[in-house]
């Protein structure tokens, strides 16, 4: 899990304007807190994606088989990637990754 920081805002009185409570003596200032939210992924995000139709890829995938490309690990449906490569193959004269 990642950890951002998030601006939460809030307005705080002086000590000396709570010792005096009067108006005029009243100073307000603005702190700026930065609070930690924690992000995180729901089980059904962890999974990966397919590169090029951004479908869900689980293991047991009817459609079609699924292929991970070994130098950059970016996977796809055997399928797609067949299409995605046919397709790079004609822009690059190479078939590539086309996530990377």
């Amino acid at each position: 899990m990642r950890k951002e920081p998030v601006p939460n805002n809030e307005v705080y009185m002086s000590q000396e304007s709570v010792e005096y409570g009067q108006r005029e003596d009243q100073h307000m200032y603005e702190e700026e807190k930065m609070e930690y939210k924690e992000y995180y992924q729901p089980e059904e995000e962890k999974m990966n994606r397919c590169g090029s139709c951004k479908k869900y890829i689980t293991e047991n995938d009817e459609e079609s088989q699924n292929v991970v490309i070994p130098e950059c690990f970016h996977f796809f449906h055997k399928d797609c990637l067949r299409v995605q490569a046919k397709k790079q193959y004609m822009k690059d004269m190479k078939a590539s990754c086309n996530v990377c």
